[in-house]
């Protein structure tokens, strides 16, 4: 199976972490946004075990600027 690049929204807890820690366990590269990336400890524990395949980046979905920013920390990657 092919790796893919997943978007996860609220990766910091609950459904959220659920989802990025399964996507990558399957190999999958994860784009974790959290509103306060400096918050996110239990994310930070998973990317010491993951590495590079977890990116993690501020995103507050109802701030345009904040998604608009989320969207260019992910830039085109190859896609």
């Amino acid at each position: 199976m092919q790796a893919l690049r997943i978007v996860i929204s609220g990766a910091s807890r609950g459904i959220g972490l659920e989802l990025t820690q399964e996507a990558l366990e399957l190999g999958h590269v994860v784009y974790a946004g959290v509103r306060k990336p400096n918050l996110a400890l239990e994310l930070k524990d998973i990317k010491e075990v993951h590495g590079d395949k977890l990116k993690i980046a501020e995103l507050n979905v109802v701030d345009i600027n904040s998604v608009t920013n989320f969207a260019g920390s992910i830039g085109t990657d190859g896609v």
